[in-house]
């Protein structure tokens, strides 16, 4: 279907780090994870984060690494912005 686009809904987390910085994870993947001095700068890196673990993952061709006890089985996505 050409010209459709997906929505999916992450959610991210924060906690109190180090040194009086912010860790933000996206809960639904683990590698997924940064830091920032604000909780929005720590937003807007985890976000950076996981565009650059999803390049990475799909130009090696690699499956992103799943938590213990997860299945998956191959999907083809098609998603336009």
């Amino acid at each position: 279907m050409a010209g459709m686009s997906d929505h999916f809904e992450l959610t991210i987390t924060y906690e109190d780090g180090e040194s009086g910085f912010v860790v933000a994870r996206i809960l639904e993947i683990p590698a997924a994870m940064s830091q920032g001095r604000t909780r929005e700068e720590a937003r807007d890196n985890v976000l950076d984060a996981l565009r650059e673990l999803i390049h990475s993952y799909l130009d090696d061709g690699e499956a992103m690494p799943l938590p213990a006890g997860v299945s998956a089985e191959a999907l083809k996505v098609t998603v336009s912005a």
